[in-house]
């Protein structure tokens, strides 16, 4: 029998954690799940410990448990973080699909909450997660709406499907749109849903600017990290949105080779668009005077979308131009002579106005795509090396 469970436990990957103390079960087995060891404190008390997967690293301390007991019993757990501040409030849900925000106190690096728990799990999550299958089930959707079909893009380095789709007419102006870069950045990935909800809900808008642009769409990158509960990087120990100047990882490499084959076949870069979360909502772009094309799209776009947002939504934008920096914003700029603009979503801007800002984000980007003559967006004069 020591045996057969040491057999069973040489296949639990090196990520995966569970422990039981005072009668107490703790657990990450699942995707997504985050948690590094535990141990007991005073009665009624435990510590969980939680690690990124590698250091140095820009820390999003990510966490993602269960907890059980085979008596109902109400626990005080201490979410230790080590050297890292948190960044994100408790969420705690029964079911994995419905989750509320609960009560915690923070002392240093660590976060105390109180739970109630019995023998069915209660689960713990920084942020409501977002998972792979739930991606592949959406673009299922979208891929319907727009009478096309959901493609395998590429494979991770862990061998994961990476999904996404493209919807073409006749033109040969393309918008990109990317997620998920960053594993814990759910915020920035709800955004990323009401924005392509919008891009393609048949409104008459949505109808003209599909009819005129073409779409492609990678709603999750780093398919990897996501599965591990990774705090930033991907399986290649990468941080992947400083990786689109070396395009050293397989995920970057496999977004720049759509790219590049679609400006080979005489398409055109006209917008990128990728989506994140950090502490406050901020729009970071490419200054108007940059080597790009058209010059004044952004401005005039995100001017018409404070104008219509002003009274219930800050709009903080930050033009930053650093070629060869690494980030996806800055690889559009230099590559393809083209926006890029990073989405960033506050940590805990509440769902309902995520929603709302992007649908008017897309509406606004729409029109002012639609805006500009067709002669506006000229061909990009494309850099053989990605950078300048």
């Amino acid at each position: 029998m020591v045996r057969l469970v040491t057999l069973i436990l040489s296949y639990i990957p090196a990520y995966l954690f569970a422990c039981t103390v005072n009668g107490v079960h703790f657990s990450n087995q699942f995707e997504a799940g985050r948690l590094a060891g535990c141990e007991s404190g005073e009665e009624n008390q435990f510590i969980l410990h939680f690690k990124p997967e590698d250091t140095p690293i820009n820390p999003s301390p990510w966490f993602y448990f269960s907890a059980q007991t085979e008596q109902p019993r109400t626990i005080n757990v201490s979410l230790d973080f080590g050297e890292f501040l948190p960044r994100y409030l408790p969420k705690i849900s029964h079911d994995k699909k419905t989750w509320t925000a609960i009560p915690f106190d923070s002392k240093g690096n660590a976060m105390q909450i109180t739970l109630t728990v019995d023998n069915e799990p209660v689960y713990v999550a920084a942020q409501a997660p977002l998972l792979n299958d739930e991606y592949h089930r959406w673009l299922n959707t979208i891929a319907k709406r727009l009478k096309t079909k959901v493609n395998v893009m590429g494979k991770s380095l862990g061998e994961r499907p990476i999904y996404g789709l493209t919807h073409q007419s006749d033109s040969k102006q393309w918008l990109a749109i990317l997620g998920r870069q960053h594993p814990p950045e759910l915020t920035g990935a709800y955004a990323l849903l009401a924005f392509v909800d919008e891009l393609t809900r048949h409104s008459s808008l949505s109808k003209t600017f599909l009819s005129r642009f073409n779409l492609l769409l990678i709603p999750a990158l780093n398919v990897d990290g996501m599965a591990k509960g990774n705090w930033r990087h991907s399986d290649g120990h990468i941080d992947l949105n400083r990786d689109w100047h070396n395009l050293t990882q397989p995920e970057t490499r496999l977004v720049d080779n759509y790219l590049t084959e679609i400006v080979s076949k005489g398409g055109n870069i006209a917008m990128a668009v990728d989506f994140h979360s950090t502490f406050y909502d901020v729009f970071y772009t490419i200054p108007e005077d940059a080597d790009i094309t058209p010059s004044t799209l952004v401005n005039d776009w995100l001017a018409q979308l404070k104008s219509e947002t002003q009274r219930i939504f800050n709009l903080t934008i930050k033009p930053g131009n650093k070629a060869g920096s690494g980030v996806f914003k800055q690889y559009i700029a230099d590559k393809f002579h083209s926006h890029g603009v990073t989405y960033e979503v506050g940590d805990t801007t509440p769902r309902h106005k995520i929603d709302y800002v992007a649908h008017k984000a897309a509406r606004t980007l729409m029109e002012s795509m639609l805006a500009l003559p067709d002669e506006a967006y000229l061909p990009n004069t494309m850099t053989q090396k990605g950078t300048e």
